[in-house]
């Protein structure tokens, strides 16, 4: 069952990749369409943001993250023997998630392309860099089965986050040391903490009252969903998908649509930022050797 189920799921994301330029703009009207509903729908202005929320949200969360994030890529560099200066791992991890939004699949490219570049194979770099993306659904779950009301519900989704958190980690072990896979689970697990964080300040900068456990829940359904879905770095998909939970939690619909969008502009923009900060800073002076 489980081989027919990824076989399937190849096919879609397969499908996905074929007609990401058809899928793309049709995803961005969707996000442009949902972000203006939402904005009607709360009466939010700009004298009622608080800009001060937003700035430790941008300003503080983002930079770690984004830190957080070369220092897994570096991670998977170790995992099988090849080393990964902090300066590369963040120009790659950042060129990566904006890639995530292009047209192509262009992403996992970039890393698996630097990976090679330091002497990797293309099969070592490609299992590596899915456990990755794998450790990183299977974390997004286990926080979400933590936030949710109901024992039963929170033990299996949170339950199988955890096992699956174990199993990618012993995995990882396999090429290098329990230590190494210990390391990939608490660097994920520290970026969905700050995720949490992100939408907690979002919504106190929207002045919308939530939740320790719904700003969890959006956290990890935003995660799995942009990791799974076959539109590009789930854009509309994931601010959907709260919103759909949203109804469910009884909460706002538009406040969580809102809040996840506002999420994903400022990661793009922090993570623009700092690639072409890490880019200027590297060109050497004119009449110094490149």
């Amino acid at each position: 069952m489980l081989q027919q189920i990824t076989f399937r799921y190849g096919k879609v994301k397969a499908f996905g990749v074929r007609w990401r330029a058809v899928i793309l703009p049709v995803a961005l009207i969707v996000l442009i369409a949902g972000l203006v509903w939402s904005v009607r729908d709360l009466g939010v202005s700009v004298s009622d943001v608080r800009w001060d929320a937003l700035a430790i949200a941008f300003l503080a969360t983002l930079p770690a993250s984004i830190y957080l994030n070369s220092v897994e890529f570096r991670l998977c560099g170790e995992a099988i023997g090849k080393r990964l200066d902090l300066a590369h791992a963040l120009k790659v991890t950042t060129a990566g998630t904006i890639a995530n939004i292009l047209p192509v699949p262009a992403s996992l490219a970039i890393r698996g392309k630097a990976l090679m570049d330091k002497g990797a194979g293309l099969t070592d770099s490609g299992k590596i860099l899915g456990l990755a993306a794998t450790m990183w659904v299977f974390t997004a779950m286990f926080i979400t089965g933590l936030s949710l009301p109901g024992l039963v519900l929170s033990v299996v989704i949170g339950g199988t986050g955890l096992l699956g958190m174990i199993v990618i980690a012993l995995l990882i072990a396999r090429w290098s040391s329990i230590q190494l896979g210990l390391e990939f689970a608490l660097v994920r697990l520290g970026m969905l903490v700050l995720f949490v964080l992100r939408m907690i300040l979002i919504f106190t900068a929207l002045c919308i009252a939530v939740s320790i456990s719904d700003a969890g829940i959006l956290s990890g359904v935003g995660i799995i969903s942009a990791t799974v879905a076959i539109v590009p770095s789930g854009l509309g998909v994931t601010e959907g998908a709260g919103a759909l939970l949203a109804t469910v939690r009884d909460a706002s619909p538009a406040a969580a649509f809102l809040a996840l969008t506002l999420n994903r502009i400022m990661s793009l923009s922090a993570n623009g930022i700092a690639f072409a900060g890490l880019h200027i800073w590297s060109i050497p002076p004119k009449g110094e050797p490149v």
